[in-house]
């Protein structure tokens, strides 16, 4: 269906309404859920990069952390990075809101790009942040941030900062284009 809208628009209107919409298009594209085959397959090693830095951040605070996988394990306690928690959802919804951001803010494709892509490792960067927090919560508050109300609220947070580290990226490309 998007190929046909995208042929028709070429045959009604020329290949140059493409280059003004585009912005819209690749929205529309965006649009399109990821197929059930494809998910496991992005969000597995998305799993498995969070696990391995937040070892290496919480192994070097001095926490005893064993990493198997995408389990990290305690003394007491495991934490598993699951589907849902390896940050594909926040590379998307990062991704669509640097394509927003940078159509009503920026005026040069290359900005566009670039805020575009920067998207990406901060949706990385923040899951990191999110997983590391909760391990060190736990080893020294015995705080238990995976389940219920707190699990939402760090959630919220983190990807407010996720937000927050967009936004300033947006306004950094926006003054160089000045």
């Amino acid at each position: 269906m998007y190929i046909t809208m995208v042929g028709v628009l070429i045959y009604i209107t020329g290949v140059r309404s493409i280059k003004i919409l585009l912005t819209p298009l690749l929205l529309a594209l965006m649009l399109i859920p990821i197929p059930e085959q494809l998910y496991p397959q992005l969000t597995f090693p998305l799993q498995l990069q969070v696990s391995k830095i937040s070892e290496f951040i919480v192994s070097h605070l001095g926490i005893p952390l064993l990493r198997e996988g995408n389990v990290m394990n305690l003394p007491g306690r495991s934490f598993e990075v699951v589907e849902a928690c390896s940050g594909l959802r926040s590379v998307i919804t990062l991704m669509t809101l640097s394509v927003i951001l940078g159509y009503f803010s920026l005026k040069r494709p290359m900005q566009k790009i670039l805020l575009f892509a920067t998207s990406i490792p901060t949706a990385i960067f923040v899951n990191i942040i999110r997983v590391s927090s909760m391990i060190i919560l736990y080893h020294y508050f015995n705080l238990d941030l995976t389940k219920g109300a707190w699990h939402t609220i760090t959630g919220l947070l983190v990807f407010s900062f996720a937000l927050l580290t967009l936004f300033t990226i947006g306004k950094t490309l926006e003054q160089w284009e000045r």
